[in-house]
């Protein structure tokens, strides 16, 4: 179930375009009766440059790990 803060901007938007779900692959119904929701199976970054840029990120990140850097986008 969603937060009713984050609900709420989802209602008070002209439209939204979504891709990841909180419980997935269980979604709030609501989502489905919205007619400004429109609601993708994890393809948003399914682009050849979104892609390519996945990859320059990741190659990026292993040449600061050799260097003994922190990688930007590290987490943990």
């Amino acid at each position: 179930m969603i937060e009713l803060p984050r609900w709420s901007m989802v209602v008070l938007c002209r439209a939204a375009g979504l891709d990841v779900f909180d419980g997935e692959p269980s979604i709030d119904p609501r989502y489905l009766e919205m007619d400004n929701v429109f609601m993708t199976p994890h393809i948003g970054s399914s682009t050849v440059e979104a892609r390519r840029r996945m990859a320059e990120i990741l190659v990026s990140g292993i040449e600061q790990w050799r260097c003994g850097e922190r990688p930007h986008n590290q987490v943990a």
